[in-house]
């Protein structure tokens, strides 16, 4: 399909390449969704919040009760990227993997309860009312979080399609925060795994409620220490050059940082041994269940053939993340196909098995499209380690997944040009002209 798209691109009434970036985005989507021009106006994005335990060593300026604040900001539209997807009309999935500060029960969801528009079509399995609809999902396997003994699949509360969120947090708590990875490992790898496989369910619910691309944030205090620790893992650059100040430090604050990001890698390494290639186990030592639910959302994602969007800093960290389970998590090629041999990756990884060398020649990365270019001093590492490029260079240092309403529009944009634009032939223009100009270097 990537073929048949570039050979489309070429023929558009248009100088060879002269749209750009737009250019290689279309066929990267094509190349993605097996469609030439696929539907990706409905778009949603996973929002995963978390609190760290290494907030304990003075590593954020902001009190950890800032991370439920936002959690619950994130249904009221309030945040920075709440602002961003009301505008853009983008629906919020914000899931509770870890929060330290307890939410109110009346705003959690346990199971998947979607209001719809008038135009959305009632899928099979569920029931509805067009206007004010509530889309009831059934008969669908029970997940992790799902309530004990209802054969149900736990949920997401998302107004699909109007982008105005439902209210509702899902809720996936695996415990109130990680561990300080200072003093002792995040988590136990059960727990990484448990946070991983919340991330690939909502990646493949969004896509069963038809959206056609989502894009990935967070919300978690101290966080940009866990993901630097990681990423200083996963690339082998020393942790002290890609120590960042995060949401903002003082001097004092910054060194202490710097020193505890050292500190918690060291301990890590000593503690893996010989284990130091299996991502899941770096994950589990240094990371946090905000960044494991978010590389789950992105194999999710690919493992569906849905387009997904990576925010700043923590976000591509979790790609990375993301990228190296798959790698090391890889099936053999004698599964037919990228989505089986995805579908069959996200099942290793459920189930804690690597499979064997030998895989297909594409890697997670080729599903992935990266927003803007984090002001977060890792942020180039881990984007480059990802062999991608960033849309954007808008200074932003947010997060949340506030990049990723901006980006849906640009990939909406290269879809409308590969959908909408007229080939020469159809433009009735003779192209003759450009035979030279396509035989060399000519721009």
């Amino acid at each position: 399909m990537m073929e048949k798209a570039a050979a489309r691109q070429a023929e558009l009434a248009k100088p060879p390449g002269s749209l750009g970036r737009l250019e290689d985005i279309s066929v990267k989507i094509a190349g993605i969704t097996g469609e030439l021009a696929p539907n990706v106006t409905r778009q949603a994005i996973a929002v995963m919040s978390a609190d760290n335990g290494v907030w304990e060593e003075g590593v954020a300026c902001a009190p950890q009760s800032v991370t439920r604040a936002q959690t619950i900001n994130f249904t009221r539209r309030l945040t920075g990227v709440g602002a961003l997807s009301k505008n853009f009309g983008v629906d919020l999935l914000v899931t509770d993997v870890g929060v330290l500060d307890s939410i109110p029960d009346e705003l959690y969801t346990d199971r998947p309860e979607v209001a719809v528009g008038a135009a959305a079509e009632c899928a099979t399995g569920s029931v509805a009312a067009i206007g004010k609809a509530v889309v009831t999902e059934k008969g669908v396997p029970a997940g992790i979080g799902a309530p004990a003994g209802t054969g149900a699949r736990a949920g997401i509360g998302v107004r699909a399609g109007t982008g105005v969120q439902a209210g509702k947090i899902w809720n996936r708590k695996i415990r109130p925060a990680t561990n300080n990875i200072y003093k002792e490992a995040a988590m136990t790898e059960e727990e990484a795994l448990l946070a991983i496989e919340t991330g690939i369910e909502a990646a493949r619910t969004l896509k069963k409620l038809g959206y056609g691309m989502i894009g990935v944030g967070e919300m978690g205090i101290g966080n940009t220490t866990t993901s630097t620790c990681l990423l200083a893992e996963f690339t082998g650059v020393p942790a002290a050059q890609i120590v960042g100040k995060g949401g903002g430090l003082s001097s004092d604050g910054y060194e202490r940082k710097k020193a505890v990001v050292s500190g918690a890698c060291e301990r890590a390494e000593s503690e893996l041994g010989d284990r130091r290639e299996d991502p899941i186990a770096v994950l589990a030592e240094l990371g946090g269940f905000d960044i494991a639910a978010m590389a789950g959302a992105y194999i999710g994602a690919a493992a569906c053939r849905l387009p997904v969007v990576i925010d700043g800093y923590i976000s591509v960290v979790a790609a990375l993340t993301a990228d190296r389970i798959f790698d090391y998590y890889r099936v053999t090629s004698d599964v037919a196909g990228q989505s089986g041999c995805l579908d069959a990756a996200a099942q290793a990884v459920r189930a804690g098995q690597p499979g064997k060398p030998a895989g297909p020649a594409f890697r997670l990365a080729d599903f992935m499209f990266a927003s803007h270019k984090s002001f977060e001093r890792g942020y180039e590492v881990a984007v480059e380690a990802l062999g991608l490029e960033p849309m954007l260079l808008l200074g932003m240092r947010l997060g949340e997944g506030s990049g990723c309403p901006i980006a849906f529009k640009v990939i909406e944009s290269a879809v409308a040009v590969m959908r909408d634009m007229a080939t020469f032939e159809e433009a009735a223009i003779n192209d003759d002209y450009l035979d030279e100009i396509r035989l060399g270097d000519s721009f």
